[in-house]
């Protein structure tokens, strides 16, 4: 019945455990007996459903409708953290492959079969091993360096720096260091070469300075010596001299040390006596004393009593007695005389 002025509408209730009403079909409500299904969240009775899911408890995937074919062996899933749909093949020792759309074994063989991103079939190869072309193949370049293969599955060794790949594996240069680094080399056909920095050059694989004091001296002076540092000529004073002023410059002499004064000199050897030279030293036996040895360095002699030094004494005494007895003899025939 219809009063003036006054409308009727009909209003629907929904009995309790579900929501809804109005003009909206009465639906349950989600709670810990009835969660929501691939990663919906229940508020207030009702399932947020995640992108590309929908029903009343998010049950429904909305690409599982034309996705993953041959129900009899695949199903579709839903994936959650890429919000995107996965057919797992309901024998767990074969992989879905999305291009051929059937089940099929892993052909990986030494590693095994996953994927990365949405529905890219990768390797997961064992130790020792890479993929190349859907396949784990051996691939070891050492513990110094990466393994790779170029465009041909050829391996490619990324060796760390101061090492080279040699025989196929990644092995240190050994051609020196620089400021705390190895020197970096190439191998090519097995052959090393290093690269030497400026004032070095390669010998048999080793970087050694140039001797740049061959063609050009600035030192010219028997005290002192060229010298080659981080490739810049220099000059030193020779063992046994020193440098005014700490500093050694082109033709600038250096100072003689005396090591009796200075040094520890003879202080080590018994019987010597410390005797300065330019630019050395020699020890001297003491009076009384030989060395043992004439053939040693004369800065470490070892001295010896001389096995004659006994004699002037001797002598002396010999003389004495002499002299007595011819006294004695002359006074006797004086005495028979008389």
């Amino acid at each position: 019945m219809v009063l003036s002025g006054e409308v009727f509408s009909k209003k629907c209730l929904c009995p309790e455990g579900y929501h809804g009403g109005d003009s909206y079909p009465c639906e349950p409500n989600c709670d810990d007996d009835h969660p929501c299904q691939n990663g919906g969240t229940c508020n207030e009775g009702t399932c947020m459903c995640k992108r590309g899911t929908s029903g009343v408890f998010c049950e429904e995937i909305f690409w599982c409708k034309s996705q993953c074919k041959n129900r009899l062996t695949v199903d579709c899933v839903y994936n959650q953290e890429q919000e995107y749909f996965d057919c797992i093949c309901k024998d767990s020792s074969l992989l879905y492959d999305y291009r051929e759309e059937i089940c099929k074994p892993c052909q990986c063989g030494n590693g095994t079969c996953k994927y990365v991103g949405i529905h890219d079939w990768h390797c997961d190869c064992a130790p020792g091993h890479k993929e190349f072309e859907g396949k784990c193949k051996p691939c070891e370049c050492g513990e110094d360096g990466t393994c790779e293969f170029d465009g041909k599955g050829l391996k490619v060794c990324k060796c760390k720096p101061g090492c080279a790949p040699r025989i196929g594996i990644c092995q240190p240069c050994g051609c020196g260091v620089l400021n705390g680094t190895e020197i970096e080399c190439d191998t090519e056909k097995n052959t090393k070469s290093c690269h030497c920095p400026k004032g070095q050059e390669d010998v048999n694989g080793v970087c050694e300075d140039v001797d740049m004091c061959k063609d050009s001296d600035p030192c010219r002076h028997p005290s002192t010596k060229c010298v080659v540092i981080d490739g810049e000529i220099a000059c030193q004073c020779r063992p046994g001299y020193v440098a005014k002023d700490n500093r050694v410059k082109p033709g600038q002499p250096c100072e003689d040390l005396d090591e009796c004064v200075h040094g520890a000199g003879c202080s080590k050897n018994k019987d010597t006596k410390c005797v300065n030279l330019p630019g050395s030293y020699k020890c001297e036996c003491l009076p009384g004393y030989e060395p043992e040895n004439m053939k040693a360095d004369t800065r470490d002699t070892q001295c010896k009593r001389h096995k004659d030094a006994w004699m002037p004494a001797g002598v002396v005494l010999a003389v004495v007695i002499a002299l007595l007895a011819v006294g004695v003899a002359v006074i006797a025939i004086k005495a028979r005389r008389g």
